[in-house]
This record gives structure tokens, C-alpha cells and sequence, in this order.
């Protein structure tokens, strides 16, 4: 026999062994092949532990929140504890002596769901974990020392006798690490630095290309890989690891570039005065009015955006007022035209940005990334108008925007992007358009109130992709006696297909010309609503729910479950505004966690979990930036406080 046949066979035989596959005669001959020499039977054992590695993988990614993805290569079989032992057994059997020199016991999974945590298998050297982006999940070693990976997150496990290890691919940790053993640190390395860790709280993030390390107790060593520049960081400090910058520690609160002031007095009298913007800029507004309009072509990075903000206090506003806002060449389309990079806008008003056609105050030209956030926009022909990766809006209060010249077409936020996540905004009196209009594939809409638009609430345009589309814990009010389209109110454009989840919401006709839903070729979940004012829930098309509240002379969809009717939700004073619920209301009581309860569904249930946080606002809570009239009725089904 060759040696290749030898080869084979021997495999064939360990493999039958490991799946309890093997008769009589091959346990004669594998008993045979291990005492033939002490090479033969590290080759056993070595294929022993592998197996015991892919099985403690298996379980693993079969977890619903952390998933460890291979680098190392698979083996096609499993094996058992059991078989195992049997292995071992059959070591001693055949008088063989065989001491391996194993890594240390390495660390734990830990995943949070709903805020509890609980404790998975050991993970191996070598073995990449990965969080969904929607959960939170990490690493526990014996030691107490602990990771938390941010969702979307991802690591190697690494480390030896000489200290632990891990390699942060992407993404956020946070790292609470005790102290460590002379000589044997604790190292968090990316791509582009590599942490030195004795003992202390961290948090580390990365992009692939740029690192962020801040420290809240200790100290740390710091060193950029491409030219082995270091610096130690201290509690309280944070550094930025990048090509194109110094590497130094910084205090928190100072940006990872120039602070740039701007107003009256200050050493830039306009944003056009502003030298040429660096990632990590922030640029910011004194009180009072700044006159004029705005096209800033250069963009900051992930870990450092550019950010324009107003000073603490009363809220700068910018007024374009008597300009024209062409979009032509140089000149801009908004009163803050934004391209490429990473911005960040907060802490701003916005007024009087028109061209009598589709000005905006906020317009994002084919950007990576923005948050804009506690905002003000009115009176111009749109609100935000974006063309972005990836936006989020929150906090803003935008309204009394359109233009007659454009009727239907102005909104207050005009959003195209990958991913999009309106939250706590107030969206309101949109004269010549709709509040909201979306083309996006992921779209999140959370504890928002949006009331009187002209032309419909919300529009969700459809592509050539799946979308995925989450209403949860809004207040929806149609606009009385609308001029534009009596009927829209949640509109979906296109052929498109996805899903369109509403879930927690409070919607409010003030027509029975309102159709609450248009589903179109989405597939529609509606759960633990409030559906007043109209009888026309849905047109046809696919929408189930459960839990929902309808008035009493509504026709359910087909794919309703559990839902209540009546001839009064229980408003507080609807006619002032005031769309808490009255101790006495029927909906009382009819919240998503009680319909988790009540209908229980274990697929759904996982999906709707994690709104509960969102859905469950305290009495603080609030929707809007100043003044902030109804800081009370976000979502359905709470009454009064």
C-alpha cells in the first residue's frame, strides 16, 4: 500500500471512530495504528480536540445573538463528549504517555438580550466572534475580565501563555480589564494600533482603517502600527489613530481636530471665512442671526466628523433669507449643502432656505454619513433633503415648509439612503408635501409626533431591492380638511417588495377619506396600534397584527388577531392636541409587552423584542426640539400620567 493510501485509510478510520461508525474489525486496526508509534497518536489526539473545537463552534453560532465565524478550517463530522472520553480511554489502554502542552482556558461568550445577560461555551484561540447589529454580546474571562461588543461588532480571540489578546476587525468594545500579571498585559489591536492594557476600563473602536481609544479609569499604552508612534492615555483622555495626524492624548471633550468659532467677535466673522475643514473639525456658531448659505465639498471620516454646531445656549439660527439657492456650480441648494465624509449638524435653526422649488436648510449631496440632531427648520421649500449612505435625524423640530410652486413635492425631511433612523422629531404643519417621504433600504421611524401635512404623513418609496421599514412608538395625526390628497396617510410607491412593520403607534384621522395603510407590494405587520378616526385600515394587500385597536365600525384586515374595537380610544383632549389616554380607556393596558403575553409567537416575539426599550418611554420623554408643547404622547396605549 502507498503511503497516500496509508493516509487514507488512517483518516477513513479516525473519522468512523469520531462518528461511532466503526465495527470490530476497524477498532483492531486503529488499535493496531496507535501503538504502532508516539506519532500516530498525537495525530489521534490532534484530530480529537479539532473535533471538540468545531463542536463547541457548532454550538456556538447556532446562538440567536452571537454568531463565530470559522477562520481556521472546518472538519465535515461531529463528534460527542462521550466519544471523547472513549479516546482517552483507549490512550491509557495502550500504556501511551502523551502530555500536550494546551493554551490557557480561553474566554466565554456572554450576550445580552432585553438587558439580561447570560453565559455561552469557551471560544478558542483563532476564533472570530461577531455580534448582529442589533444586539449586544461580548467576552468573560476567568479573571473577570470582560469585553461588551457593540452590535455589528467583530474580533478575533487571540493570546497565549504570555498574556491575552484579542484583534478588533470592526466596530465598538468596551473592555473592563483587571489587572493583569507582570509581563503579561492585556493587548487590544486593529488594524491600525495596538492598546496595551495592565488594568483599567476602555473603550476602543475602529473602521477598519482608523481607531478610537477613550479611557475612563486607568491607563493605557498606545501605538500606531504604521511607524510605531506611541503615546499613553490616562482617565478621562481619548486618542485618535490615524495616517494623516499627530498621535496624541486629547481630553475628552476636545474635538479630534480644530475648534473653529464663528460669529461676531470671534476670530471668524461667517462660515465662509473658515480655512479649508480637516476631519475631526467642529465649527461653531455663536448666538444670534448668520446671514447666508453654505457648500462645504469636504467630508470627515467615521471615527472623526466634521461637526457644525451651535455654542451652549440659545440656539444660532441661520437665515437665508432674499438668497437663491440655484444648486448651479458653486452655489449651493441649501442653506448647509454637505458633500462626501462624515458630517455631524446639532444645535442649530434653519430659516428661510427657497428657490420657489426645492431648496432645503440641511441638504446632503451624495454623502457617506450625517447626524443631525435638536434642530430647528421652518419656512423653507424642504426640511432635510438627503442623498446619503447612512442618516440619522433626531430631536429636530421641522414645520411650515413648501412652496406652492412645487405643491406636493416639498417635505419636511426628503431622505435617500441605505439606512435611515428618524427619532424623537416633531414633523408637523407641512404645507405643500408630506412629513416624511423615504426611499431607503433600512428605515427606522421611532417615538416621533407627525401631524398635518398637506399632502399625506408618510411616503416609503420602493426599488429594485427588499426594504425593510419599522414605525414604532409614533404619534401620527392627519392634517383637517387637507387641500392636497385627502386620502394618503402611510403611502407605499413603487413595485418594490419588503416588509413594513407598525408597531406601537398611535394613528389619528380626522377624515374617513383616510386610508391609514397602502401596502402595495409590502408585506404589512401591525401590532399593538391605535388605529382612530377612519374605518379604512388597509387597502388590499398583505398585513397581519395583532393587538390593535380600531373603531367599532372598521373592518379588520384579514390577518388581524386579537383586536378590540370600540367608539372612543380613551383620548385626553384630542381637539387641543392631547392624545395621552384617559385612566378609563379601553387601550389601557393593550402595550406590546402585554400582547407579547397574551398572543405569544416565539418568531414574532423575538422580532418585537427589541422595540420594548423604545416603546416604553418614561413620562419625561420628549418629541422635538424647543419649545417641546406635548412632551407626552409618543407611542400608543399609555395612559395619562
Amino acid at each position: 500500500m502507498s503511503a497516500a493510501d496509508d493516509t487514507k485509510e488512517v483518516e477513513a478510520l479516525i473519522s468512523a471512530h469520531l462518528d461511532n461508525e466503526l465495527d470490530d474489525a476497524g477498532h483492531q486496526a486503529l488499535d493496531a495504528w496507535l501503538a504502532a508509534n508516539r506519532a500516530n497518536q498525537r495525530r489521534f489526539l490532534t484530530a480529537v480536540m479539532d473535533h471538540r473545537a468545531l463542536a463547541q463552534q457548532l454550538q456556538a453560532e447556532q446562538h440567536p445573538t452571537v454568531r463565530r465565524l470559522r477562520i481556521r478550517p472546518k472538519r465535515p463530522r461531529q463528534w460527542t463528549s462521550r466519544l471523547l472520553a472513549a479516546a482517552a480511554v483507549l490512550m491509557l489502554a495502550i500504556g501511551g504517555v502523551l502530555w500536550v502542552k494546551a493554551d490557557p482556558p480561553g474566554p466565554r461568550l456572554i450576550v445580552v438580550e432585553s438587558g439580561v445577560e447570560s453565559a455561552g461555551p469557551r471560544v478558542a484561540r483563532g476564533d472570530r466572534i461577531g455580534v448582529k447589529p442589533d444586539r449586544l454580546g461580548g467576552l468573560l474571562y476567568d479573571d473577570g475580565t470582560r469585553l461588551q461588543l457593540q452590535g455589528g461588532s467583530e474580533l478575533i480571540v487571540e493570546g497565549s501563555s504570555a498574556g491575552k489578546r484579542v484583534t478588533l476587525v470592526s466596530g465598538q468594545l468596551i473592555a473592563t480589564v483587571v489587572h493583569q500579571p507582570a509581563g503579561k498585559p492585556f493587548t487590544i489591536a486593529t488594524s491600525s494600533a495596538t492598546t496595551t492594557v495592565l488594568g483599567t476600563t476602555l473603550t476602543v473602536v475602529t473602521d477598519g482603517t482608523e481607531t478610537e481609544i477613550a479611557v475612563a479609569q486607568g491607563k493605557v499604552a498606545v501605538e500606531r502600527i504604521s511607524d510605531k508612534a506611541a503615546v499613553e492615555v490616562a482617565a478621562g483622555e481619548r486618542s485618535t489613530v490615524a495616517a494623516d495626524v499627530p498621535l496624541r492624548a486629547r481630553a475628552d471633550s476636545a474635538p479630534a481636530g480644530q475648534l473653529h468659532r464663528v460669529g461676531q467677535g470671534q476670530p471668524f466673522a461667517t462660515i465662509a471665512d473658515l480655512p479649508k475643514l480637516a476631519p475631526g473639525d467642529v465649527v461653531e456658531l455663536q448666538p444670534g442671526i448668520h446671514r447666508g448659505a453654505w457648500r462645504l465639498p469636504a467630508g470627515g471620516t467615521a471615527l472623526r466628523p466634521i461637526t457644525i454646531r451651535g455654542a451652549a445656549g440659545e440656539m444660532p439660527q441661520i437665515d437665508s433669507e432674499s438668497l437663491v439657492l440655484t444648486g448651479v456650480g458653486a452655489v449651493p441648494r441649501a442653506s448647509l449643502q454637505l458633500h462626501a465624509g462624515y458630517w455631524r449638524i446639532e444645535h442649530l435653526a434653519f430659516t428661510n432656505a427657497r428657490n420657489g422649488l426645492n431648496a432645503a436648510a440641511i441638504r446632503l449631496a451624495e454623502a457617506r454619513n450625517a447626524v443631525i440632531h435638536d434642530c430647528r427648520i421652518t419656512r423653507c421649500d424642504q426640511g432635510v433633503d438627503a442623498v446619503v449612505d447612512e442618516v440619522t435625524v433626531s430631536d429636530c423640530d421641522v414645520g411650515f415648509c413648501g412652496t406652492p410652486s412645487n405643491d406636493g413635492y416639498g417635505h419636511d425631511l426628503n431622505l435617500i439612503a441605505e439606512r435611515a433612523l428618524v427619532r424623537g422629531c416633531h414633523l408637523h404643519d407641512q404645507l405643500h408635501g408630506q412629513a416624511l417621504r423615504a426611499t431607503c433600504t433600512k428605515l427606522d421611524v421611532e417615538a416621533n409626533r407627525i401631524i398635518n401635512a398637506d399632502d399625506g404623513e408618510i411616503s416609503i418609496a420602493t426599488g429594485d431591492r427588499p426594504i425593510d421599514v419599522t414605525l414604532a412608538g409614533n404619534l401620527v395625526v392627519s392634517k383637517r380638511e387637507r387641500k392636497g390628497n385627502s386620502m394618503r396617510f402611510i403611502l407605499t410607491e413603487g413595485e418594490g417588495s419588503g416588509t413594513l412593520n407598525l408597531i406601537h403607534n398611535t394613528f389619528v384621522a380626522d377624515s374617513q377619506w383616510v386610508t391609514f395603510v397602502a401596502p402595495g407590494k409590502l408585506a404589512v405587520n401591525a401590532y399593538a396600534n391605535i388605529f382612530s378616526g377612519s374605518d379604512r385600515i388597509a387597502l388590499p394587500g398583505i398585513v397581519v397584527g395583532g393587538s390593535n385597536w380600531l373603531p367599532a365600525s372598521a373592518t379588520a384586515p384579514p390577518g388581524f388577531a386579537g383586536s378590540d374595537t370600540g367608539s372612543d380610544p380613551g383620548f385626553v383632549a384630542p381637539a387641543t392636541g392631547d392624545y395621552r389616554l384617559r385612566p378609563d380607556s379601553p387601550c389601557v393596558g393593550r402595550s406590546l409587552p402585554s400582547m407579547l403575553e397574551r398572543w405569544p409567537d416565539p418568531v414574532r416575539d423575538q422580532k418585537l423584542a427589541k422595540w420594548r426599550p423604545t416603546l416604553e418611554p418614561s413620562p419625561t420623554t420628549q418629541a422635538g426640539t424647543r419649545p417641546r408643547t406635548h412632551p407626552w404622547d409618543i407611542g400608543a396605549f399609555a395612559a395619562s400620567h
